[in-house]
Formats: C-alpha cells, sequence, structure tokens
C-alpha cells in the first residue's frame, strides 16, 4: 500500500541516511550526511507522544539544547517538526529496515569469505589470525546523545543494543503521528563508558585532567542555566571528531525551579516531603540515594553522579564484575584498599561528593575548585599535544 505519495520529507529532502546510532524510549537517532553541505550529523526523530506531560518532556530537551552553547556539550543545530500522512513514516521505516538488513545479509557473507579465506592461509603459511572486523550499526558505543534509554539499566546486558528491529515499527500504522527531529553534531562512534571498560584505556593517568576537566565544566554550565541534568554517566560522555568531550542525552534534563515542591538551596531531603518530579528517573549505578529512594531533590544529584565518574576515571578495573560490585561498595562509604593512602585529596572531595546528604555535597563551583588544585590544568600548548597524541592513539586503536 501506497501511503502519502505526495508529501515531503524535510528529512529526506535534505540529508543521506548513512546508518542508524541507537534507539531508546522516545526515538531513533541516525547519523546522516548533509545534501547541502556534505558534513555528517546526528539526527534524533522523536515520535511526539499523545500525553501533555510526555509532550513537555521532549520539547525541553529540544529547548534545553538550543539554549546551551558550550564546547563540551554536543552542540545543536536545527529542530524541526514532520507530520506525514498516517502510515506514510511506517512505510518508509520498513523499506529502510529492509535495506539495512540486505547490507548487513551481504556484509555477513563477504566476512564469511574473508574468514574463510585467512584460515586457509593461516593452514597453508602458519602466519597467525586473521582479525576480521565486526562492526555493527547497532554498537553499543555511538554517537552524540544516541544512548537516550531513559531507564534503570546501565547498558544492555549484553554490550550491544537490540538488533532483532533496526528501527522499533508501530502496532498502529495509521495513525496520525507529529515527528521532531533535533540535528545535532555527530561524535566519535564510543563514549567515556566504552574507555572505560575493562581492558581498555590503558594510558588512561595521562588523560584523566583534560577529560575530567571537561566534564565538570559542562555540568558547571548546565547548573548555571538553572538545569539538572539528573543522568550522568559515561555512556551520555561522547568524544567529538576534534577531541573534545561532549556531554549530551538531555532527555532527563530539568529546571531547577519548574516543579513546585522541589528542593532548593541544600535542603536536606526527607521521607516527608513530596516532589513532583518524576521519581526513579536516570541510570541506577549512577543515581544519587534520593532519586532511588523516590525523595525530593536538588542539582545535588549531579554532583553525586559526577563523584562517580571521578572515581571510575581514577581506578582501573579488570572486570565489569569488579567494577560492579567495587561503585556498589562505594556507595555504602566503601573504597578499594590504599585508595586514601594513594589518592588523598581524591579521597578527601569523593567523600563529600558522594555524601548520602544531599546538603553535605559540594556545589559544582566548589567541586571545580578543588579538580583545579587537585589535577593539574594543562597549558593550552600542552593540551593540544595530550588531545593529539590521545587522539592519534585512538585513531590507532591503540586504547582497544
Amino acid at each position: 500500500m501506497a501511503y502519502g505519495q505526495n508529501f515531503s520529507s524535510s528529512f529526506q529532502r535534505d540529508f543521506d541516511m548513512v546508518r542508524l546510532l541507537g534507539r531508546g524510549s522516545f526515538g531513533v537517532i541516525f547519523e546522516v550526511k548533509s545534501k547541502e553541505d556534505g558534513y555528517r550529523y546526528a539526527i534524533k526523530r522523536i515520535t511526539l507522544p499523545n500525553e501533555e506531560e510526555s509532550r513537555v518532556r521532549v520539547m525541553r530537551e529540544v529547548i534545553t539544547l538550543a539554549n546551551c552553547k558550550h564546547p563540551n556539550i554536543v552542540r545543536y543545530i536545527q529542530s524541526w517538526t514532520e507530520t506525514p500522512p498516517p502510515g506514510w513514516q511506517e512505510e518508509q521505516d520498513r523499506q529502510q529496515n529492509e535495506r539495512w538488513k540486505e547490507e548487513k545479509r551481504k556484509q555477513k557473507e563477504e566476512r564469511g569469505q574473508e574468514e574463510e579465506r585467512g584460515q586457509e592461509e593461516e593452514y597453508t603459511y602458519s602466519t597467525g589470525t586473521n582479525e576480521i572486523p565486526t562492526s555493527s550499526d547497532c554498537e553499543e558505543s555511538v554517537s552524540a546523545d544516541s544512548q537516550s534509554n531513559h531507564g534503570n539499566n546501565d547498558e544492555p546486558k549484553d554490550g550491544k543494543n537490540n538488533c532483532k528491529e533496526l528501527m522499533p515499527m508501530a502496532s498502529k500504522p495509521l495513525q496520525n503521528k507529529v515527528y521532531v527531529y533535533i540535528q545535532m553534531e555527530v561524535c566519535f562512534k564510543f563514549n567515556l563508558r566504552t574507555l572505560l571498560k575493562p581492558g581498555k584505556l590503558k594510558f588512561r593517568d595521562y588523560d584523566i585532567p583534560s577529560f575530567f576537566h571537561q566534564i565538570v565544566d559542562a555540568v558547571d554550565y548546565i547548573h548555571s542555566k538553572s538545569l539538572i541534568h539528573r543522568d550522568l554517566k559515561p555512556m551520555n560522555i561522547f568524544i567529538s571528531k576534534c577531541g573534545l568531550i561532549k556531554v549530551g542525552d538531555f532527555g532527563l534534563v530539568t529546571g531547577m525551579a519548574d516543579k513546585p515542591n522541589m528542593i532548593t538551596n541544600d535542603e536536606t531531603c526527607s521521607s516527608s516531603s513530596r516532589s513532583h518530579h518524576t521519581q526513579g528517573v536516570g541510570t541506577t549505578p549512577y543515581m544519587s540515594p534520593e532519586q532511588l529512594r523516590g525523595l525530593p531533590y536538588n542539582h545535588k544529584v549531579d554532583i553525586y553522579s559526577l563523584g562517580l565518574i571521578f572515581f571510575e576515571l581514577l581506578v582501573y578495573f579488570g572486570t565489569d564484575m569488579e567494577r560492579s560490585k567495587t561503585l556498589r561498595s562505594l556507595r555504602d562509604g566503601v573504597y578499594p584498599d590504599k585508595f586514601a593512602e594513594e589518592h588523598p585529596q581524591e579521597y578527601s572531595l569523593l567523600r563529600g561528593m558522594l555524601s548520602a546528604t544531599p546538603g553535605e555535597r559540594p556545589a559544582i563551583e566548589d567541586v571545580k575548585e578543588q579538580i583545579n588544585e587537585i589535577l593539574k590544568i594543562p597549558s593550552d600548548v600542552e593540551m593540544m599535544l595530550r588531545w593529539g597524541m590521545a587522539f592519534d592513539r585512538l585513531r590507532a586503536g591503540k586504547y582497544w
């Protein structure tokens, strides 16, 4: 059946599809190539929900991105809406899914042929195994704001997105829907979580200052706009193509004063208080205690998450199990053996950032001041050299 043959989509008119980067509960995100300037971008497509509260949340993300202009925050380009005829978008998605499936089938066949040739070469010449690339359109590490899980899981259990369907298909294709498109800069194909996986980032001691200073600067900027991110985690911190840290995924951002019963200043969260903020939003391993308990909260939830990220930058984990166990213990105030001895200044700062009492956590300005004392700020020249070397390592695959 042909749907809306006369409908003209700005997305299809202005961009060529490159690949699917990821998908979450609110939509999908693609890497595209602009037909006008030839550059690549990330475009997030969100189905505007029917519920008023959900619509407000989606539009809040758009407005937040449009008003956040900082070198360490994913850059917003533009946004627009499209209202195709009922069934039109679902048909386009179905056709695109079929194209991608065919491409993946051909790639799989080609990889199989390469593996077969590699085995023959190994048997004949005993030259060792040949590594065959296994890249996928559904990688865990994706670009520019693409991990829009908005759930309570740190990451997919198998380390990859669900690839049964590259784009979710609507169960009621004839409903009239409104789609919001958000065009952003595209980042590298991995995020900080990827670089912090066990066995990765062998040189991270060298890069901790530049990484964390940029993350802190981004959070400082977010708080200066009277906003709370609420879902800071390594999976939402990306690496741009020019080597800058980029904080993304603003689907959970909220204003500090947009809810009547939100805690202000440094009030202590108590069970007798009531908050109209969404309870349980965020990602469990990085959520503050008050978020996990469904209590009222303020901007100090970001400080707690930031503390966990800082700790993870400092400590090397041999396995994912070790990482999960250590982060759980950290919530109870239990640090690894000798951590306080080896990192006395960091330990002192982290004890405040990871306090179970929000009022005891430092403000982002204080975190920034202490980080400046703990981690040496590189000069502009040193920073350029450092990032140049790091960028070369990334491109050479030496982080892997």
